[in-house]
């Protein structure tokens, strides 16, 4: 009888699970990467054993701390040493100075007992990063021949944009190697939620939403500049700030200070029946992010009924159709 899971030990049983270990924000963590872990979890089969193993930032922590890493660095080895090492590993980073590094190494540490399977899904990527990844000089050789080191043992590369596929195969990626797909949702969301009852274009609804992480490059305090600008035509308009981040006070600083301050709310964090239901009443989903994956709440949102008003970056061009499925917005310039 075949062996059904290539590379496992032969003194292992035949009729074991398949053994995944996905690197991943602790389940706990906002935010979209947590979340594909948790639905991919949920949705193996029997035949496969699957595992979060949680790096970073855990919640009530402070900032990120180079004791928190060496310890995440330890387990990791501990886990790839012991009896039950994975047949699949998954690597979830981000292009960015931080978590790009971070796990670069999680991937070079892998190969002191290489899984029969290695994938690296990026879910972020930073326009920044990229042209200091693409730039002429010695900075530039120097962090392609970092990442085409740190990618070497991967199995697959996914993207979620063509564009991004196109960097990973000029620094040197094989094509056959690098894939573009797409990320997921949760369509649990809207299971113990009540309909909203109204669709988008009916006119029953009234809010415009923004749900992301309140950083940087999130367009966030320009789209609270651009809502002051509309509330005298569209007085019967509300915005939704909910989220939270580094820049919760400053936007909520612009918010309190704009002509339209009474009909602008921060709700912090949803999650859950919250949640869906900001989502099911949105007449709008706007997110005017300067660089993006495939962001988890546009997908939501779509799901909800809201019409997507959105910049064309990242895989966002491969699921909002203008005209047909939402708009692209031209810029974050709040003009």
């Amino acid at each position: 009888m075949t062996d059904p899971i290539p590379g496992r030990d032969a003194a292992e049983p035949p009729s074991r699970p398949l053994r995944l270990l996905l690197l991943s924000p602790p389940a706990e963590m906002p935010g979209g990467v947590a979340e594909y872990v948790g639905m991919i979890l949920h949705r193996l089969s029997p035949a496969v054993a699957g595992e979060r193993f949680a790096i970073g930032r855990r919640a009530g922590e402070g900032r990120h701390s180079a004791w928190r890493m060496l310890c995440d660095y330890f387990r990791f080895v501990v886990r790839l040493l012991g009896r039950s090492r994975p047949d699949v590993l998954h690597v979830n980073p981000t292009l960015d100075g931080y978590a790009l590094p971070r796990d670069a190494l999680f991937l070079t540490l892998a190969r002191l007992r290489r899984p029969r399977v290695v994938v690296v899904t990026f879910h972020g990527w930073r326009q920044g990063t990229e042209r200091r990844l693409l730039a002429k000089g010695v900075t530039g050789a120097v962090l392609r021949a970092g990442l085409k080191f740190a990618l070497r043992g991967a199995t697959r590369v996914l993207v979620l944009a063509e564009p991004y596929r196109q960097t990973l195969l000029r620094i040197g990626l094989e094509p056959e190697r690098v894939e573009t797909g797409s990320t997921m949702f949760d369509g649990r969301l809207f299971e113990d939620s009540p309909p909203a009852g109204s669709a988008a274009g009916d006119g029953s609804r009234r809010r415009i939403l923004f749900l992301s992480r309140f950083v940087a490059g999130k367009g966030g305090a320009e789209l609270i500049q651009a809502f002051g600008g509309l509330h005298d035509a569209f007085p019967d308009l509300r915005l939704t700030m909910a989220g939270d981040g580094p820049l919760a006070l400053a936007w909520r600083e612009l918010a309190a200070a704009s002509p339209a301050a009474a009909a602008i709310d921060f709700p912090g964090y949803v999650s859950g029946t919250a949640k869906a239901r900001l989502l099911q009443e949105a007449l709008l989903f706007v997110l005017p992010s300067a660089t993006e994956g495939m962001p988890v709440s546009l997908l939501e949102a779509m799901a909800a009924g809201a019409v997507p008003l959105v910049t064309p970056v990242g895989g966002i061009p491969l699921v909002v159709q203008p005209g047909d499925s939402g708009a692209f917005l031209a810029s974050a310039d709040p003009a």
